[in-house]
């Protein structure tokens, strides 16, 4: 990950863990941005580009009701 301003959100809602990954904003000097975090090996890979603004303080999934 590049170097970033830090993490203002904490707790539930703030990360959304899905099959070995964790997907969490991060803001750096010129953009925001999701990234995809492989919890084994650390690795983390940016993603989408938050637009509308820079923080995102929760992600989530959204599923259909049946």
């Amino acid at each position: 990950m590049p170097d970033h301003a830090g993490d203002n959100y904490f707790g539930f809602g703030s990360a959304l863990i899905e099959s070995g990954k964790i997907y969490k904003s991060f803001v750096t000097n010129t953009e925001g941005r999701v990234y995809q975090i492989d919890i084994a090996t650390g690795v983390a890979k940016a993603g989408a580009l938050i637009t509308g603004g820079v923080d995102l303080p929760a992600i989530t999934r959204l599923t259909k009701k049946k």
